[in-house]
């Protein structure tokens, strides 16, 4: 069965944020997946309080692995303080938005990601912004199993 997808347009605003940056292999993202999740434990900063953001600047099914560069972010209003974490501050810009939501497991976050990007961008005749494509992780593991996991799939828009 072909999955439906629906997207809507949203404007938002600049959102501060925490920030890790993971530049190289894919194969070593869960490194910097544990280094932003080490420094939110420390600051006492759980998804249920602070909304978690990927930043995709790269395709890894298309790019050299050395190639690869993704931010992982979190909703953060203050200035982050000097840390052996490697997080730091930064901006995500706001603007009008196509959104996507994604239920699932990461397996099928290409498709729905293709769809956005190729097909849905196509055919509304909207143009797309010089941003990297962004993740809002709604809900994810271990709060809900893998399968029930929520992702908005956000496409910057001009």
């Amino acid at each position: 069965m072909e999955q439906q997808y629906q997207v809507e347009q949203q404007v938002l605003a600049d959102i501060p944020v925490a920030v890790v940056s993971h530049k190289g292999d894919p194969a070593k993202l869960g490194a910097s997946i544990g280094r932003i999740i080490a420094w939110r434990e420390k600051e006492r900063l759980p998804p249920q309080l602070a909304r978690t953001f990927n930043l995709l600047y790269a395709d890894p099914a298309t790019c050299a692995p050395d190639a690869f560069q993704m931010d992982i972010c979190c909703e953060y209003p203050g200035r982050v303080e000097e840390n052996d974490f490697g997080v730091e501050d930064g901006l995500i810009p706001g603007g009008n938005f196509a959104v996507l939501r994604y239920v699932g497991d990461d397996a099928g976050l290409t498709d729905a990601i293709n769809y956005l990007c190729r097909d849905w961008l196509a055919q509304s005749q909207q143009q797309a912004r010089s941003a990297p494509l962004m993740l809002e992780r709604v809900k994810f593991f271990p709060d809900v199993p893998v399968h029930q996991a929520i992702t908005d799939i956000l496409l910057p828009l001009n």
